[in-house]
């Protein structure tokens, strides 16, 4: 099975920067579907775009803005559920303390 790749749009035949500042130009890119738990919706999977490129770092590359759309590599708000912070004097208070 061969994976099918599309030609850019003008709009994305520029140069691009990865991450550590290289800079490359995409040959075409391709739609590739991934499934991840990170992603938020019950539905774990999405069919994201990726740049193929020859001279970059990677020879696939996700974008910026798709990372950005998909909400990507960002923290999530940990589940707290059950826990809880006791705040309370325990044993003798010291004079100062008393009021």
């Amino acid at each position: 099975m061969g994976i099918k790749s599309v030609k850019l749009n003008p709009e994305e035949q520029k140069k691009y920067r990865d991450f550590n500042g290289k800079q490359f130009s995409p040959k075409s890119k391709v739609d590739l579907m991934i499934q991840s738990e990170e992603f938020k919706s019950a539905i774990k999977c999405r069919i994201l775009s990726f740049f193929i490129a020859s001279n970059a770092t990677f020879s696939i590359l996700i974008g910026r803005d798709t990372i950005r759309k998909q909400e990507l590599m960002t923290r999530r708000k940990r589940d707290t559920d059950g826990e809880e912070v006791l705040i309370g004097v325990h044993g003798e208070s010291p004079e100062g303390m008393l009021g």
